[in-house]
């Protein structure tokens, strides 16, 4: 028998002759396995045509192996209960809540909205162990093995499959010594005068664009020319709060700075449109308990801590 016959065996087949060499009867296999008894002679005799052999000998009365029948019982018989003990195993750890969870999250928004909900997690959850990415650029969810990723913006990979977890607010902000200094833009044409801050697209060479919004119309600006140039989200928060430029920024980097006025919102007639918060997984389909669990509960707390 070559490579391309053994090939050919199913799995199925295999377990329905493991059945009727224990039990002895094509009957009683068919019951265990909910098929009718002629499937199983069926099978038997597929594993018989591809082995080129009897298995099994037949009485209207009695089934008994044959001396080829033995032999592959002896040979199949522990490699199917090692592989049925993997399945029943693998199947109960999926169905768990133990095991590892690898997810990525942005620098900025996971240190405010999704590590301080892990504690709770971890104790609802002890048995579940989180291995996480911090990371700003999208991650390669199938090479990183990561099971799901949490991101901010359009995803370019049509095949990961997203779900939208909120808006993110975009405020143009300007650092109160430039409004102090009367340079508080108020059309499109002051930013030409203002020192720009400018987001480059992580692992690239692009900038995130500007879009402003006024009665309907979008007006989109690329800061090339900008002063400062980073790919750090946090970093342009804290050049616009040191004063030296401004930017466009997620509302919730500079909430308390806008409370108490170290920033103020340039451009009033204007509206940046904002950006979506979703979770990202590497494929469509069921997910194992313990993935679920954690997505599920960081969903929660992020639309709590967002309103």
């Amino acid at each position: 028998m070559n490579i391309e016959t053994i090939d050919r065996i199913e799995l199925r087949t295999l377990l329905c002759f493991e059945r009727v060499a224990i039990l002895g009867s094509f009957a009683a296999a068919g019951r265990q396995l909910q098929m009718p008894r002629a499937a199983v002679s069926r099978l038997i005799q597929q594993l018989e045509d591809h082995v080129g052999a009897k298995v099994f000998h037949r009485t209207t009365r009695s089934v008994a192996l044959t001396e080829e029948g033995q032999a592959l019982v002896d040979k199949a018989l522990p490699a199917l209960r090692d592989l049925r003990s993997a399945l029943l195993e693998t199947t109960s750890t999926r169905n768990e809540h133990r095991g590892t969870v690898r997810f990525s999250v942005s620098q900025a928004f996971g240190r405010r909205f999704v590590l301080p909900a892990l504690p709770e997690f971890s104790r609802l959850f002890p048995d579940i162990r989180l291995d996480i990415s911090v990371a700003d650029d999208l991650d390669d969810l199938v090479v990183e093995a990561l099971d799901f990723a949490i991101r901010i913006g359009e995803m370019p990979d049509s095949s990961i499959v997203t779900c939208k977890l909120a808006d993110i607010e975009v405020v143009f902000a300007i650092p109160s010594v430039l409004r102090g200094a009367g340079q508080k833009p108020t059309s499109l044409n002051d930013l030409d005068k203002l020192p720009k801050i400018a987001f480059r697209i992580p692992g690239t060479q692009g900038f995130y664009r500007w879009d402003f919004e006024r009665d309907g119309q979008v007006h989109s600006k690329v800061p090339d020319q900008a002063r400062y140039v980073t790919d750090s989200i946090e970093e342009v928060a804290q050049l616009v709060l040191d004063g030296v430029g401004v930017a466009p920024l997620p509302r919730y980097l500079i909430e308390d700075e806008i409370a108490d006025g170290r920033v103020t919102l340039g451009l009033p007639d204007y509206t940046l449109p904002s950006v979506p918060l979703q979770i990202c997984f590497p494929a469509a389909g069921k997910r194992p308990a313990r993935v679920d669990a954690l997505a599920n509960h960081l969903t929660q707390h992020i639309k709590r801590r967002l309103g």
